[in-house]
């Protein structure tokens, strides 16, 4: 029902925007506001093996890494919030800078329960994965033409966001594992978008952006009830995520 309705805002805000207001108005000045956005992606984790592992057979390794990588979807509905300023240069070139704060509330796992690698029927093994993007701050700066009243622009800056990947695996003989990181990790985002002038000190707008994260590396760590944590088998789990967002704001200028 979220999804639906806030596809219903995509139209509505496109059909304001295609429909421009009375009166054309300068894009020049500070503004603040606020936003809702849907934002989806993909995060794949690598798993590569070490330690021990190099004693195991050559299959059974690359059988293992296999089951333990993965590509995830994330996708959540959040809201934030944006200030900035715009310098109207020409009639119709308009320069911008932004600075915002958004919740993306983006997550996704994979949970299988035991399951045969390409090794063989056992041993068999049950993973676990896991991403989450939260909080994000980005700035950026923009350069956009205004058709009175509308605005199309294009934008490009930096995005740091709150993510979390987790790992974990409970084999069949009680081989059990886990690893999380949890960090801020940056990311070049650029977008488009298009603005219209309500009247008044009031603004609306639609707006699509591009992130590409930092990646997330981290080790898995035997837990509590594993049969065996010596010799130490090791994995290494390297987590990438991109996001795709769109957003409808609404701005208040001075």
């Amino acid at each position: 029902m979220g999804k639906i309705m806030f596809k219903t805002s995509l139209l509505a805000a496109a059909a304001v925007l295609t429909a421009g207001s009375a009166s054309a108005q300068e894009w020049n000045g500070f503004y603040v506001g606020g936003n809702i956005s849907s934002t989806s992606g993909e995060s794949a984790a690598d798993v590569a093996t070490g330690g021990q592992w190099a004693s195991e057979a050559t299959a059974l390794r690359t059988g293992f890494q296999n089951l333990m990588s993965t590509s995830l979807d994330p996708e959540g509905t959040g809201f934030g919030i944006q200030a900035g300023y715009n310098w109207q240069v020409t009639d119709h070139i308009v320069l911008g800078a932004e600075v915002g704060y958004s919740q993306l509330q983006a997550d996704d796992d994979r949970v299988l329960p035991q399951t045969a690698t390409s090794y063989g029927p056992l041993p068999t093994y049950a993973p676990v994965n896991r991403i989450e993007a939260d909080g994000q701050f980005n700035v950026r700066g923009s350069i956009g033409y205004d058709f009175s009243p509308v605005l199309v622009y294009a934008t490009a800056g930096y995005s740091n966001a709150d993510a979390t990947a987790t790992t974990e695996v409970l084999s069949s003989n009680g081989y059990s594992k886990a690893g999380e990181a949890s960090d801020w990790v940056g990311g070049f985002s650029y977008g488009v978008g298009a603005a219209v002038r309500l009247g008044g000190p009031w603004s609306a707008r639609l707006e699509y952006s591009h992130t590409e994260y930092d990646d997330l590396t981290y080790t898995t760590a035997y837990r509590t009830g594993s049969t065996f944590v010596s010799p130490a088998y090791t994995e290494t789990v390297t987590q990438s995520l991109e996001l795709d967002s769109w957003q409808v704001g609404v701005n208040f200028h001075f």
